[in-house]
């Protein structure tokens, strides 16, 4: 899906998206092993949701090295979110 993404949005935005679908796919993967009471999915739901996260975070160290780059300082502790 990200590589579909990487060349019409690019690299950042495209490990954003991915990043967010893929935590979306675990809630809906760990809703549905709790329905069902399947341990091992719900295993599965974890190291998805950890992946998917650790995704989220690469892009956004990604997008400050590209501001660092560009010559943008980093926004200050107090601006940001």
């Amino acid at each position: 899906m990200r590589a579909l993404l990487w060349f019409k949005l690019g690299p950042i935005r495209s490990l954003k998206i991915a990043g967010a679908l893929g935590v979306v796919g675990a809630i809906c993967l760990a809703a549905a092993a709790l329905s069902f009471g399947s341990l091992w999915t719900g295993v599965i739901a974890f190291f998805l949701f950890s992946q998917a996260a650790a995704a989220i975070q690469r892009a956004k160290a990604m997008a400050l090295q590209a501001d660092v780059a560009a010559g943008e300082p980093p926004p200050a502790p107090e601006q940001r979110p």
